[in-house]
Parts: C-alpha cells; structure tokens; sequence
C-alpha cells in the first residue's frame, strides 16, 4: 500500500516535528494541526495509488511542469 519513499517522508516528518516541539519553535497548539496534515498526506497517497495506474504518465508530466511553471510565474510576479 505505501511505498519506501512515503514511509521515510512520515518518519522524518515525526523526527522533525519532534525536534521542533523540544527545541520550543512548535508548540503543542500546533500538534492537531500537524496531525490532520498528516491524515490528508496519508489519505492523498492511497487515493493517488489506486488512480496512477488509470493515468498516462507522459500527461501528468506535462501538466505538473505547467504548474511548476505557473507557480515560478506567480512568485516573479
């Protein structure tokens, strides 16, 4: 269901929002927060595991270089 890549992204997320509380820039105000990002990240990479094998890679590859180019547009703007 979660490949290697996804599973070493949420450990060092925990590592990392760990080190941030201890160290005082998070406080436990922000953990909900931080977990229902988390709920979204998991839940968007089962949905998006069962749809990529429906999706021809060559137009998501184009359509994710137009949003990267729009985004490099919106912030020189």
């Amino acid at each position: 269901m979660f490949n290697l890549n996804f599973t070493i992204c949420l450990i060092d997320t925990f590592y990392i929002t760990s080190i941030r509380v201890a160290n005082g820039i998070l406080t436990m105000q922000h953990i909900p927060l931080i977990l229902i990002g988390m709920v979204g990240a998991v839940t968007g990479t089962v949905i998006a595991s069962h749809v990529v094998t429906r999706l021809n890679i060559a137009t998501i590859k184009r359509i994710i270089y137009v949003f990267i180019g729009l985004s490099g547009l919106y912030y020189l703007l």
